[in-house]
């Protein structure tokens, strides 16, 4: 029979044995840090607001983050994402945890897609800011028809017939090309970025009026934006309601 001791020595075979050095505790077999169930990275949550994003982070987040080096960080991903970040843990690996994700909810405009005459306008008036521009260009898209004209002239000897098919505005208008618009981007909280735009219009086989659109500004549009919205987070940490000496730093 195996003895009580000889049992005990084989069970404990199986466990971790650790050791303690300057405060922290090590695994003797490869003397690996043992990780501490409260230093767990956090679940990332996920905002579609500017201003959720900064209601958690002053309500919420200055209290849950831990001790690290440095600031907590606002990281501006681009014109429709921003991650909030940890200070850095040195004590497990300079880590930073992202504590929450804000993204933008996207209905955006297809550009360089075909529309229809009516789908165009309702397109126009439903993803881009009302302004100007906009207006002017819905009233000449509105105002364009599918022509086909038929001329004759007839002396006696040789008939002549002239047939002219095209697209014509039903009044008057100048079709600016490039034009400046501003379609709804990036979050809503802040200044639309506007960019210039080309408009293609043709016929389709059924003689029925296309219109396309095209981005023309070298997606200026996205370097405006993440500067904008890194604005409106730093002044959004100035409000009465923001915590006394919290501080986040924005990287844009």
């Amino acid at each position: 029979m195996i003895e009580v001791d000889a049992l005990q020595w084989i069970a404990g075979q199986g466990g971790i044995h650790t050791t303690e050095i300057n405060g922290e505790t090590f695994a003797l077999e490869a003397l690996r840090r043992v990780i501490d169930r409260t230093e767990v990275e956090p679940e990332t949550l996920t905002f579609h607001t500017l201003d959720g994003l900064l209601e958690y982070a002053a309500t919420q987040f200055c209290y849950e983050i831990p001790d690290g080096t440095g600031d907590a960080a606002f990281h501006v991903v681009g014109p429709k994402s921003v991650d909030l970040y940890a200070p850095m843990q040195k004590r497990i690996g300079n880590v930073r945890w992202k504590y929450a994700h804000c993204e933008v909810i996207e209905d955006a405009f297809a550009f360089g897609q075909w529309f229809c005459q009516e789908d165009f306008i309702v397109q126009l008036m439903s993803k881009f800011v009302h302004d100007d521009n906009l207006k002017s260009l819905v009233g000449m898209v509105a105002c364009i028809t599918s022509v086909q004209e038929e001329k004759k002239d007839d002396d006696g000897i040789s008939p002549m017939i002239e047939i002219r098919k095209g697209l014509r505005l039903r009044e008057e208008k100048k079709l600016e090309n490039p034009i400046t618009l501003a379609p709804w981007r990036t979050f809503r909280e802040i200044e639309q970025p506007a960019g210039e735009f080309v408009i293609r219009i043709e016929e389709d086989r059924s003689r029925s009026v296309q219109l396309s659109l095209y981005e023309a500004d070298g997606a200026q549009w996205k370097l405006e934006a993440i500067g904008r919205i890194g604005d409106y987070l730093t002044k959004g940490m100035d409000g009465p309601s923001w915590p006394a000496g919290f501080t986040i730093r924005v990287f844009a």
